[in-house]
């Protein structure tokens, strides 16, 4: 989640960053939980996906913001180009896909 945190600050402060190291950054939270669910939740896919459904739904009601809703390349599109960003990653992540 500290990709996470980088990226959002970076959009809101970009005069106070010089560059970007992301480790295992994602695009879509959403994406990332359903992957997670799908692998570690022993429910079949027809009654998986309205359970995520409704905690997503309900975590968007607790934080009164939908993080899910969050797309990480258009915060990007939107940067100053000239900021340098490694980003780390591996083929071998079961969680974040390379």
């Amino acid at each position: 989640m500290g990709a996470l945190c980088a990226i959002m600050f970076s959009e809101m402060y970009s005069y106070e960053v010089n560059g970007l190291v992301l480790d295992s950054p994602f695009r879509s939270l959403s994406a990332v939980v359903d992957r997670i669910a799908a692998q570690s939740v022993p429910f079949p896919e027809f009654l998986l996906k309205p359970l995520i459904y409704l905690i997503k739904k309900r975590a968007v009601k607790e934080a009164n913001y939908d993080i899910f809703a969050i797309d990480y390349l258009n915060i990007f599109k939107k940067l100053n180009s000239s900021i340098p960003v490694l980003f780390i990653f591996s083929h071998f992540d079961g969680i974040v896909p390379a």
